[in-house]
This record gives C-alpha cells, structure tokens and sequence, in this order.
C-alpha cells in the first residue's frame, strides 16, 4: 500500500511540473489590468550578411494572446568631407586657395518592415512554451540585409567611390565658388568660350553659362583628385527590432532593442 501511494504522489508531481503556471495571475488580480508580458532580449553589433537570432519571451494570464509580431526598421548616416587646395597667379603674387565641400548626417531610412508573425490559433503557440522559462519562447534566425552595408574610406578612394549623385552635386559646387583664375590653374588650355567678356572684349573673371557647363565634363575624378588634399566618407548604421504581444482586448505590449552595424 506505500508503494502504490508514493508511485501516485511521483506521479502528480510529475504532472505539476510539466502545467503551465500563470505567474502574473496574482500580479494581475492586485492591479485589474491583465496584460501581457513581453522581452526582447539584445543583439550584440554585427555585420551585414550575418545570422543573427531573434528571441522574446512571452506570456499572459491564462494565455491570453492573440499573436505575436516581430518587425524591423533602421537608418544609415553619413559624413562626407572633401578639401582641396590649389594656388593661382595673380599678376606678380601667388595666392592659395582651398575649397571644401561637405555633406553632413545626411540620412537614409528604412521604413518598419515585418519579420515574423505567429496567430494563436489551434496549436501554434504550444510549439514554443517552454517548462523551463515558464513562458513562451520564440527564437528565429534572420539575415541581416546587404543594404546596411556602411563605408569608412579616405583620400583619394573617397572620389572614386562617389555615386554619380555626389559627383554632380560636387562638381556643381565646385563651379558655383570658383572664377577664371581658378579654371586656368586646373585646365591650362580652357579658351576664351569658357568665360565672360565685358563690352570691350575683357574678361570678367566670371565663368560664362557655357564654360560652366563644359566644367562639368572637365571636371571627372581625375581632376577633382589632382588638387585633393584630404577627404573622408564615413557611414553609420543601426537597426531596430520591435516586438510586440496583442492579447484578445486588443492590448498591445512591446519591447524593443537597437544594434549598431559594424563595418
């Protein structure tokens, strides 16, 4: 008879320990507000192409959950710096002059996008409870996309990674600060079509609408690398990730975590 009645006891403390136990029940009897609970646990810096996982833990009072959703939204700054430095001949004195163009913190976003979804229906939560954590666990791996790729260049590579939007916008500003003096020193050969004359047939030292845009074929990297003294390109990126837990009342709980891209 002792045998049989310790055989029962082992057993239903086998059973008790496999049970799903509302930890937040008595929490949630003392403040009448019976919301879900969620972590979304940190994601150290890494590089694009690398697998990274996702991992929440998630539970409600009485599993109360509707379905859980994972997205995923970042951005990427960039600095962009070039100087140049050139000298001119102004009758008997040689000037020196210097020019920088530079595009600061300017910004890409990329818009929130799902990752992962789970709808509480049938079975599909029980898959990720976990006796151990006394929760449900969802772990998932994912790629970080190639568009977070970030630069960290300097000198002349700068100008040779220029997108062709960067180039114009450059060459553009260049024009826009310079005169003939400037033009004669970067292109020797540059004839009278590329500047201004005065009603007496002097030059104005202006750049004319048609050497302005003769420049802007002139002025390739080539050119722009010849009198280049420094330049630097650096990006930054970062990623979000949000995770939120929605029970049945349409309450909606979420946790997020950031992480920086590495070069």
């Amino acid at each position: 008879m002792m045998i049989r009645y310790i055989i029962l006891m082992t057993l239903c403390l086998i059973a008790m320990s496999c049970e799903k136990r509302d930890v937040l029940a008595e929490q949630g009897t003392k403040t009448g507000k019976d919301y879900p609970y969620i972590t979304l646990s940190s994601i150290p810096d890494s590089r694009p192409a690398d697998t990274v996982y996702i991992s929440t833990r998630f539970w409600a009072i009485n599993d109360d959950i509707e379905r859980l959703d994972v997205f995923q939204d970042g951005f990427k700054v960039r600095d962009l710096d070039l100087q140049w430095e050139w000298t001119v001949n102004l009758d008997s004195t040689v000037e020196t002059r210097t020019l920088a163009y530079t595009v600061s913190s300017d910004s890409v976003f990329y818009p929130e996008t799902p990752l992962f979804e789970i709808q509480n229906t049938g079975v599909a939560l029980d898959t990720f409870y976990r006796t151990s954590d006394n929760a449900y666990v969802f772990i998932k791996p994912w790629v970080i996309p190639d568009n977070y790729a970030i630069a960290d260049l300097d000198g002349e590579e700068v100008v040779d990674s220029l997108s062709s939007e960067d180039m114009t916008s450059a060459v553009d500003y260049l024009i826009s600060q310079v005169d003939r003096s400037d033009v004669l020193q970067w292109l020797p050969n540059a004839d009278s079509s590329y500047f201004v004359l005065d009603n007496s047939g002097e030059f104005t030292g202006e750049i004319s609408v048609e050497g302005k845009t003769k420049l802007k074929t002139d002025l390739d990297k080539t050119a722009l690398k010849a009198f280049l003294t420094s330049a630097s390109y650096v990006e930054e990126s970062e990623i979000k990730l949000r995770a939120a837990v929605e029970n049945q009342a349409a309450i909606v709980v979420e946790d997020e975590s950031t992480f920086d891209i590495l070069n």
